[in-house]
């Protein structure tokens, strides 16, 4: 078959009309599939960055993927409907300037002191004008007549650039801003100590998991083997169990209803195995999520992320002290206590200990700066771990040196309540009480807590 015979042309065509199908039905399925992984997998933070469009959801999800492929289908639709709509393109109605610059073209063509025509050949009604090398070498549009030539200049780039600083080319916002490495969001819902409840400045709802730490759990048995020297007994689980409702209760009492900022960490996913967003959570100024491990209320989670070296230097120090749940290495099972002889002497002074008991749950030894001159930065916390209130009233915290005080007639701790005893002077409060030593008493390098009730018997003895 020779070259231009009609049979062979109409092959070429049909190839060609092949191949343009088979590129637009590749172009349907691909570019509403593309975006549904884009939006529904937030590669690259998409859907965190769009999140200003109506359906898309920060973190993505089912429901983001489904609005994404909407998007897809809908700019497929935009651009096929652009092409085949027989419109002039901006290079088509105005000779190779976009609409604004082929204004500008004309604006220049009818000021121009000195313009020049030059005829050539050109499509009848083609009332067209283009800029030369130089504004004041413009060629005017001739009027639109079919006989009436026109004439044909290559248009200088640099000429279109300068004469519309406004064209749609230099106008194009740049897609690759990074996202911001923070976002705000209220506090809806505490689930324990490590995980929130929020809503975003969006509207949208999302779960947080709190970064390198993991509090003791609360609707789940705890693993004793997590933390680090607490036993795997009944009573070590129990511990962990009591100390995790308190992390609860004392992120609730902070966060619950607040404003919070949402802190990301590079080496970390944006989220984790169960879909929750994993952040630091920044209140007040102060990191939660460090404040929890120093606190004692949590372990060190123990994975990759940018603050660990701080974080494990938090727990090492709330582990010496035996902070809250470090405290739960030294809980034994309780003994129950003898049945008392119907023939004992009967006791003549309530002790107020009844089913509760009294635990340290931190140890502050070691003051900023100097001991003896910072007196009330050495302190001792006291709770009362039982189920009744414990009347402290004439009972005594000793150390090894003898050092003795005795707690005010009067006072009592709640069940679940904590007592801060400091070494230093100051007004005695339901949860401060203090010592008026003018001096350190409490050894740097280890001491013994000794806590006896009015009648001298020992009911607290706490070595570190």
């Amino acid at each position: 078959m020779r070259t231009g015979h009609p049979g062979f042309n109409l092959l070429i065509l049909i190839l060609y009309f092949c191949a343009v199908l088979i590129v637009v039905a590749f172009v349907v399925v691909l570019l509403p599939l593309l975006t549904m992984v884009l939006f529904g997998l937030n590669v690259r933070g998409a859907a965190d960055r769009l999140t200003i469009l109506p359906g898309i959801e920060a973190g993505g999800g089912w429901k983001t993927a489904g609005v994404g492929a909407l998007y897809g289908a809908g700019a497929w639709f935009f651009i096929m409907g652009a092409i085949g709509s027989g419109t002039p393109t901006g290079s088509e109605a105005s000779g190779g300037l976009s609409p604004a610059a082929s204004d500008e073209a004309t604006i220049i063509s009818e000021t121009s002191p000195t313009p020049t025509v030059s005829p050539s050949r050109a499509p009848p009604l083609s009332p067209t004008a283009t800029m030369g090398a130089s504004p004041t070498q413009t060629t005017v549009a001739s009027e639109p007549s079919v006989s009436t030539p026109t004439e044909t200049i290559t248009p200088s780039p640099t000429i279109i650039t300068t004469a519309n600083p406004t064209s749609s080319a230099s106008a194009t916002p740049s897609p690759t801003e990074p996202p911001s490495p923070t976002r705000s969001a209220t506090v809806t819902r505490v689930v324990d100590g490590d995980t929130l409840e929020v809503r975003l400045a969006n509207g949208s709802a999302d779960t947080l998991r709190l970064i390198g730490v993991d509090t003791p759990e609360v609707y789940a048995e705890n693993t004793p083997e997590e933390f680090e020297g607490v036993p795997h007994t009944p009573a070590g689980k129990d511990c962990l169990r009591r100390y995790g409702e308190r992390a609860s209760a004392f992120v609730t009492d902070r966060l619950e209803g607040e404003q919070i900022t949402l802190q990301f960490d590079d080496q970390t996913d944006r989220r984790g195995f169960y879909g929750r967003l994993l952040v630091y959570v920044i209140h007040n100024g102060e990191n939660l999520n460090h404040q929890l491990v120093a606190s004692g209320y949590g372990r060190v989670y123990d994975s990759s992320f940018a603050q660990s070296d701080r974080f494990y230097s938090a727990e090492s120090s709330a582990q010496r002290q035996q902070r809250r749940i470090w405290s739960c290495r030294d809980v034994t099972t309780p003994t129950p206590s003898p049945t008392p002889s119907p023939t004992s002497a009967p006791d003549d002074g309530d002790s107020g200990d009844g089913s509760g008991s009294l635990a340290v749950v931190e140890i502050h030894a070691d003051a900023e700066g100097n001991d003896h001159e910072n007196e009330n930065d050495e302190y001792i916390v006291f709770e009362n771990t039982g189920s009744e209130s414990l009347d402290l009233s004439g009972w005594t915290v000793e150390d090894e040196a003898d050092h003795t005080y005795t707690v005010p007639e009067g006072f009592s701790l709640g069940p679940g309540d904590e007592v801060t005893l400091y070494t230093g002077s100051g007004t005695n409060t339901a949860t401060e009480l203090y010592w008026g030593s003018d001096s350190a008493i409490w050894n740097n390098g280890g001491d013994t807590i000794i806590m006896s009730d009015e009648s001298g018997g020992v009911v607290l003895r706490r070595t570190y």
